[in-house]
């Protein structure tokens, strides 16, 4: 490989990095290029690529924005596969960087138009492969193990890796700082990782993806062999454009992309500390099939921490069985308590040994699927003073790992003395054992299990995302009357339940006379967005010449509010009283493509936000874990009298409804708000639907 910008200067990227090859012992030849430098290192340095008279696969590219087109062109010439470019300065920086980054791009194109060089970057902090002991990041002291990285920021890197270093022993296989993913993007690299045998888990941070469809589609492809571990930053939403429905102004909720990732088997994390010890946990246990949790702790309160956190991520505290709290019994002190959570109190002063002991019974019940242990194992010995109990701790940390591997089932230590760092914690990572400080992240990995074991327990029933979907641009989008939006949901299976679009007074008043019930009408106009806003909606007319009436009031206030409104009429349907209030949605997100959301709906769904998000198509599967997101549960189990939700029905909604995006591509956004739902009878009260003209 070559380093173009090689440097004597040790504060260089150029020389860090040849130092860092020599030091690993990088088995290819190594070819400094410098126009300043004779040799470098023991090397002999090159003025040029083309000085060197060698093959080349790789090119580190570590000079300033301005030279890199020259040196692509270069690479190019002489048949260079890759290049590494670690200057900034382009599309990062505006429309200058953005021509500089398109200079790049067509310089790594071959005379005949043949794309002959692949870029990882620019702006990159670098890439390794540790197992090909090549460096190219500029940092020694690293693990060679089993997780790949991929990341957006060099720094998210330095500061994974560093966790990896002082708070674990896990190791790393491949590194990609995808940097500006002006060629390269996060999904290109799955195919290589899903391959390469040293990668056995893969950690992501992303600030967002050029290609987010794309990215799906490998990871559903990746998921089921090796877990991803995703953290996504950027979760807030400025705007950007003017949404014509409710869902398209929620689509910048971090839930959207967050319900697209999860689908193709993604766990992903919120917070930076929790991206190692999720894939570490990930990596040492795979999955596990169930929710069910026993904790055994030396401590009411740190017990009742972790009963929280495991709550609070949908896991089960189930109580133990009888035969197992006899077991128990034993083992506590009499103050302690054997249902779960199982307190020692005290009982492991002496003894820590009994930790293991009680563990083991735990194991041992079949309502159990993992262990989370909140102790001071491993500190002992520091803690009373007694270099016996720390003995007595060594030998049970051996007993631990053993009856881990016996019972096949996860557990992960939360100790308080992990911050100390003392050899016995070290002995359990080097085993596969995670350890942590902190409750609430053992908790969280915890739940990355149960929710990988959910995700591979269907993987047949889950979508492969094979619908190629252009994104129509925004400018070109209109809405459609009503009337259109309702017939077009009805030829897709949606009831919209009995409707009339009158366009005279004496029409609404003879429709509505002919039944005995209340009526809502809404404005019908293209001029007319939000229908509410502009006075456009009556709701609880009484029918003949009420109905008469309230069609002249509504036309009159509509054309005070908009006065150059252009009204088709009014549409009319009998109101539905005692229904749960859903919405139901789809919007085309640009990097995902189409998204489809549902959860409580009604007047108030942006400010509630109690939504779950999909890519489109959903499978019946998919569809049932969205409505089960939702977090009104308790809504949707029956409100006020109203009857439970059917949620198998709702789900087969969605699914008609997935396939009506997929079979009508110039759908931009839709929106049933409010869907209403009274047990298995549902009724899209209002449509709206935008297309791309």
């Amino acid at each position: 490989m070559a380093v173009v910008g090689a440097s004597n200067d040790p504060t260089k990227r150029g020389h860090q990095v040849i130092r860092l090859l020599l030091e690993d012992g990088f088995r290819c030849p190594i070819f400094p290029v410098s126009l300043h430098e004779h040799d470098i290192l023991g090397l002999p340095a090159y003025p040029s690529l083309e000085a060197i008279g060698a093959e080349i696969d790789l090119v580190y590219v570590a000079v300033p924005s301005q030279l890199v087109p020259d040196i692509i062109a270069s690479a190019a010439a002489v048949g260079a596969a890759g290049a590494v470019v670690v200057a900034a300065g382009f599309k990062e920086t505006g429309p200058e960087g953005e021509a500089l980054d398109r200079r790049v791009i067509e310089a790594a194109k071959s005379k005949t138009g043949d794309r002959v060089v692949r870029i990882i970057g620019p702006n990159t902090s670098g890439m390794f492969n540790l197992h090909h002991r090549l460096n190219l990041v500029g940092m020694g002291g690293l693990r060679v193990g089993h997780l790949a990285m991929l990341s957006q920021s060099g720094n998210v890197g330095v500061d994974t890796w560093n966790r990896a270093i002082y708070e674990s022993r896990i190791g790393f296989s491949i590194y990609v700082g995808v940097g500006n993913e002006s060629d390269l993007m996060y999904h290109e690299y799955l195919p290589y990782l899903r391959a390469d045998d040293a990668t056995l888990g893969i950690a992501m941070y992303v600030e967002g993806f050029r290609n987010g469809r794309a990215f799906v589609r490998e990871a559903i492809k990746t998921t089921p062999l090796k877990p991803i571990v995703l953290l996504k930053a950027a979760r807030t939403h400025a705007g950007g454009r003017a949404a014509l429905s409710h869902t398209g102004a929620l689509a910048g909720s971090p839930l959207a992309a967050d319900g697209a990732l999860r689908q193709a088997g993604v766990v992903t994390v919120e917070r930076s500390d929790e991206l190692l010890p999720v894939a570490e946990t990930l990596l040492a246990f795979g999955s596990m099939p169930g929710a069910r949790v026993a904790i055994v702790a030396d401590g009411g309160g740190q017990a009742t921490i972790a009963a929280d956190a495991l709550t609070r991520y949908g896991l089960a505290i189930p109580e133990l069985s009888g035969a197992t709290q006899k077991q128990l019994r034993g083992l506590v002190s009499p103050a302690g308590t054997t249902r779960n959570p199982v307190d020692v109190a005290g009982a492991t002063d002496r003894n820590p040994a009994r930790l293991v002991e009680c563990i083991s019974a735990s194991y041992s019940d079949s309502g159990i699927d993992a262990v989370l242990l909140v102790s001071a194992f491993g500190g002992y010995g520091a803690r009373f003073g007694v270099d016996a109990l720390t003995q007595i701790e060594e030998r049970a940390a051996i007993d631990l790992i053993a009856a881990i591997r016996r019972a096949r089932k996860p557990l992960v230590l939360c100790s308080m003395y992990a911050p100390a760092r003392p050899p016995i914690h070290d002995m359990l990572r080097e085993s596969g054992v995670p350890v942590y400080s902190s409750i609430e992240i053992g908790a969280r990995c915890l739940r990355a299990l149960n929710e990988r074991g959910n995700f591979l327990s269907h993987i047949a029933d889950r979508s492969d995302f094979d619908v190629d979907y252009p994104s129509p641009p925004a400018r070109s989008a209109r809405p459609l009357l009503e009337p259109q939006a309702r017939r077009l949901l009805e030829s897709a299976g949606v009831n919209c339940g009995p409707w009339l679009l009158a366009t005279s007074p004496e029409e609404a008043a003879s429709y509505t006379s002919q039944r005995p019930t209340l009526f809502a009408m809404k404005i019908v106009s293209r001029d007319v967005g939000h229908k509410s806003d502009a006075g456009g909606v009556m709701l609880n007319v009484r029918g003949g010449e009420e109905a008469r009436c309230a069609y002249a009031h509504l036309v009159e206030r509509v054309r005070v509010a908009v006065p150059k409104a252009d009204v088709t009429g009014v549409l009319i349907s009998p109101m539905i009283e005692g229904a749960v209030e859903l919405i139901v949605g789809v919007v085309i997100d640009p990097s995902f493509g189409p998204l489809i959301t549902v959860g409580l709906g009604g007047a108030l769904v942006e400010v509630i936000r109690d939504l779950a998000w999909r890519l489109v198509p959903v499978t019946r599967l998919e569809a049932e874990e969205m409505v089960n997101e939702v977090r009104g549960q308790r809504i949707l189990d029956g409100y006020r009298g109203s009857p439970a939700v059917d949620r198998g029905e709702v789900a087969d909604l969605l699914v008609r409804v997935s396939d009506l995006v997929v079979a009508h591509k110039e759908i931009v956004e839709l929106d049933i708000n409010p869907l209403l739902v009274k047990g298995a009878a549902m009724t899209a009260a209002d449509a709206r639907l935008v297309v791309s003209s």
